[in-house]
């Protein structure tokens, strides 16, 4: 029986806003540090969740990595840290960080568990010189990774076929929300001022994306889809926060569709709750997607949910109870899923109240804690029951 923590070294890529790092944001503060001593590591230099971390109690370390001719340099600066903080086990998140997991895992006889957030199809993966890369990476997992957490069944219905990961290494564990009442406590809120600072005060219904800006993310059906929108309420109001390589290419789109009036892309936000509560409805198009954060806030908010069904969407949004789900790049079936929803106030808010209802009772951050727990403890050869 060994009842000490399970020293944790938590790996990143880097600490940008995206999912990954906000996930493990949220999955380290539920888990705490009495039953695990988490530490944490990022590669590369974007730290835009630094602070974030450090306000839970965990300081991330930077390895310093800016290029191929820093990789022997980072490996050595990576083991040092494992063998310095006596690390048991090793969680990787990113495709960055998760070679060098693997190997020095290998060495210093560490295991590794390893989450994977990503629905890439295996057949574009092999493309190119791709093809060699999927297949060196396999036989490293397979020397290597002790368990797969996959965040949606989709994930690892596609990781356990397509890429021949076994099946009995998997556990699919669900994001899970902390703190809820912040999502549903309004009482420091103040949507109008929200929208007054935005410039649209009066435009009605405002619907948000949040997501990076990146052809995968589906933000140019937007676009597409909102002058079907408009022209049955001309207030209508698509607020877009994130920011990523399609900027560009999505400005281009809302200019060809006339829609500049009604769509603003915000950039990256620090107060995407505050934007959701000031939100009527939030769209999600993208064309793959494993199980967003984004998603699982907007209906923690309330707010109903018009997606893709795509991944693991359809196990978040169950359509006609808290959403509707639309076949990707359907634009056209967007502009009526909306319309379908917002069409009755009554119904709208009556879809997303459910929405609320089903993740906070199902979508839990401490289920997730207890179930990270016992991965590390098993990985390790502990009972997750001491």
């Amino acid at each position: 029986m060994n009842n000490r923590p399970v020293n944790v070294m938590h790996t990143l890529s880097n600490l940008h806003t995206g999912g990954a790092a906000r996930l493990l944001l949220q999955n380290i503060t539920a888990i705490g540090q009495e039953r695990v001593n988490n530490s944490v590591c990022y590669f590369t230099p974007k730290h835009d969740l630094l602070d974030q971390y450090m306000q839970i109690g965990v300081t991330p370390t930077y390895l310093g990595h800016t290029g191929r001719l820093q990789t022997a340099r980072t490996f050595w600066r990576f083991i040092k840290l494992l063998r310095n903080l006596n690390i048991d086990v090793i969680h990787a998140n990113h495709p960055i960080d998760k070679s060098y997991a693997i190997i020095a895992g290998r060495i210093l006889s560490i295991p590794v568990v390893m989450t994977i957030h990503d629905t890439y199809p295996r057949s574009l993966a092999a493309k190119g010189g791709g093809k060699f890369r999927v297949v060196g990476m396999s036989l490293l997992e397979r020397l290597g990774v002790e368990r797969y957490v996959a965040v949606s069944k989709a994930v690892e219905k596609l990781h356990s076929t397509e890429y021949k990961r076994p099946i009995r290494k998997f556990t699919v564990v669900y994001s899970g929300l902390t703190n809820p009442s912040r999502y549903i406590d309004n009482t420091d809120d103040d949507p109008a001022a929200i929208k007054t600072a935005l410039g649209i005060a009066d435009k009605w219904p405002v619907i948000i994306n949040v997501g990076r800006l990146q052809s995968v993310k589906g933000q140019v059906h937007l676009a597409r889809m909102m002058p079907a929108v408009v022209a049955k309420w001309p207030g209508a109001h698509v607020l877009i926060a994130g920011e990523g390589p399609e900027r560009q290419a999505l400005e281009k789109a809302i200019a060809a569709e006339k829609m500049e009036q009604h769509i603003t892309l915000l950039g990256d936000r620090t107060d995407v709750l505050e934007l959701l509560k000031a939100s009527d409805l939030f769209v999600f198009p993208s064309l793959r997607e494993a199980l967003p954060m984004a998603v699982i806030e907007a209906m923690a908010v309330g707010l109903p949910v018009v997606a893709s069904n795509t991944g693991g969407l359809p196990e978040l949004v169950r359509k006609g109870e808290n959403g509707l789900i639309v076949e990707p790049g359907d634009a056209d079936g967007l502009a009526e899923a909306i319309i379908s929803i917002l069409d009755t106030e009554d119904r709208g808010r009556s879809i997303g109240l459910r929405g609320q209802e089903r993740v906070l009772s199902e979508f839990d951050a401490t289920r997730v804690a207890d179930q990270l727990v016992s991965i590390y403890r098993e990985a390790v050869g502990w009972d997750a029951a001491d």
